[in-house]
């Protein structure tokens, strides 16, 4: 009778239950990083999308703005349109009264605001550097034939005028100091009535007056 003597020590089972695990961590691992994938691939979608959108909205601004500026082109040039007609339905030349007006200003006075309330009233408002140029300028207003009255309406004094009062500078001093630091010192508003017709008739000589001369110095020109 054969007796089978087996003396190599037993093979311990696997542990299934680590093998389990490992396969389990493993799964989970692998579910996560396509989870993270695909959040990173919804991102950068979501981003495509709002960087598509921002072009989108500047776009319709840019086309907003074009609009805009074709609106106010248009509208500046039907405002300048209206203000030609208007200037010529006046019954006198108003660039003629203009340069009259700003010819007698002194060197640093200047006109900040022209308003014709009718046809023969106009309202100034302009700047000096002293009073006294404002009184000057007044005076020069009523040596034109055409002007029947000027008045000022309205005195009002600029931070040279003020200090002025409390100091004992000069007009000349101070007008050099307003020179440098360019402060306004005095504003002056006045109203002027005109006479049309002999505005008309001032205007009529200048004109032909300058006629006059040009055709003597295209004469003078032709001559040997």
């Amino acid at each position: 009778m054969l007796v089978e003597i087996n003396l190599l020590p037993k093979k311990e089972p696997r542990n299934l239950s680590l093998l389990f695990a490992i396969v389990t961590f493993s799964g989970m691992i692998l579910i996560g990083a396509a989870f993270l994938i695909w959040q990173m691939n919804e991102k950068k979608e979501e981003l495509a999308n709002v960087e598509n959108q921002v072009q989108l909205t500047n776009e319709i601004l840019e086309a907003k703005r074009t609009k805009l500026a074709d609106f106010q082109s248009a509208s500046s040039v039907q405002e300048l349109e209206k203000a030609i007609k208007w200037a010529e339905k006046q019954p006198y030349n108003l660039v003629y009264v203009l340069q009259k007006l700003t010819k007698i200003l002194p060197e640093r006075g200047f006109l900040t605001e022209f308003n014709l309330e009718k046809d023969s009233i106009i309202n100034l408002i302009i700047q000096f550097d002293t009073k006294s140029e404002a009184a000057y300028y007044l005076n020069s207003l009523l040596n034109y034939k055409w002007i029947d009255e000027a008045v000022i309406t309205k005195e009002k004094a600029g931070d040279w005028e003020i200090i002025n009062n409390k100091t004992p500078l000069s007009d000349d001093q101070l007008t050099d100091l307003a020179k440098k630091n360019f402060f306004p010192r005095y504003y002056a508003e006045y109203e002027i009535r005109l006479n049309i017709a002999e505005l008309k008739q001032a205007y009529k000589s200048e004109m032909e007056k300058s006629k006059e001369g040009n055709k003597g110095e295209e004469e003078g020109g032709d001559s040997p």
